[in-house]
């Protein structure tokens, strides 16, 4: 299998990672990553590691899909959040979540204002009831959020969100859970990074 040349370096480098810490995190060889590197080729296991700790799906690092994700700052560093195009995306990032972290770009205008709040509060509604949703009605849900992503992209607006793990404080006490990371931004956001668009290279 191969995935689309320059893009591991491109997304190891923009976290500042070097190719030992890369090795580390997927659990193979410098060797594998170097590889990986220079001509893309690499196993279909390799591939899903690296896939997984980015953050992305093999089908973008094999450049099928561009990769778009937004950096954003945290107490232990930095952090990339992936665009969500569709409401099965922003399922899996509040799915089992304990907690929430939503942030957004600064409205430009009133219009923009409302509709930023109104879509934050209707996923962290749609997340806090999805356990007790039937089949038939997650399906709709899904299909809802499919539309908010619509609505929020012909204003000029994209969603981000990543499901992490961490250790959270939940009623005074420390518990170890998932917390769904969401941000609201201008599709201009200088802080997003767009990598590979066209086919593989052979």
């Amino acid at each position: 299998m191969k995935v689309k040349r320059n893009i591991i370096k491109e997304l190891r480098v923009s976290r500042g990672w070097t190719q030992e810490h890369l090795a580390h995190l997927c659990d193979c060889s410098v060797r594998t990553i170097a590889r990986a590197e220079k001509d893309g080729v690499n196993s279909m296991e390799t591939i899903t590691a690296l896939a997984a700790v980015f953050g992305v799906e093999a089908s973008q690092l094999m450049g099928m899909d561009k990769i778009e994700q937004l950096q954003q700052k945290t107490d232990e560093g930095e952090r990339y959040l992936i665009r969500l195009h569709s409401g099965k995306m922003i399922v899996e990032s509040f799915i089992e979540s304990l907690a929430y972290k939503i942030d957004y770009e600064i409205p430009r205008n009133s219009k923009d204002a409302d509709l930023i709040s109104s879509v934050i509060q209707e996923i962290k509604d749609w997340g806090e009831i999805w356990g007790d949703l039937d089949v038939g009605e997650q399906i709709r849900a899904s299909y809802r959020l499919n539309e908010i992503i619509s609505e929020i992209e012909e204003n000029g607006l994209v969603l981000f969100g990543l499901r992490t793990r961490e250790k959270l404080n939940i009623f005074s006490q420390e518990i170890e859970g998932f917390l769904c990371n969401l941000f609201i931004s201008y599709k201009d956001n200088e802080r997003i990074v767009i990598l590979g668009s066209d086919s593989t290279e052979e």
